[in-house]
């Protein structure tokens, strides 16, 4: 686990939201989560640093998972596949 200077993003929190938005949103998960980052840039959050790290976490599982999914060779590993990225 890590933290920033501002200690204000941690890793294992980072990962853990961008997979629930991932499951809970599937193919709009960045959309909901830079939705949700909006708002919280309106609010004057200091939750931002956060949920822009959640952002780009979830850029980067999708990534993952497609290039993953482009490799798969049947349904079963596509099911297996989406199971680990949640």
């Amino acid at each position: 686990m890590s933290i920033t200077q501002a200690g204000t993003v941690c890793e294992v929190e980072v990962d853990f939201l961008a997979q629930a938005i991932i499951a809970q949103h599937g193919p709009v998960a960045a959309y909901a989560a830079e939705h949700h980052l909006d708002q919280l840039v309106k609010w004057g959050s200091s939750r931002c640093d956060a949920w822009t790290a959640v952002v780009d976490a979830i850029h980067h599982l999708r990534c993952r998972l497609d290039a993953d999914s482009r490799a798969a060779s049947g349904p079963e590993q596509l099911r297996q596949l989406t199971a680990t990225a949640r």
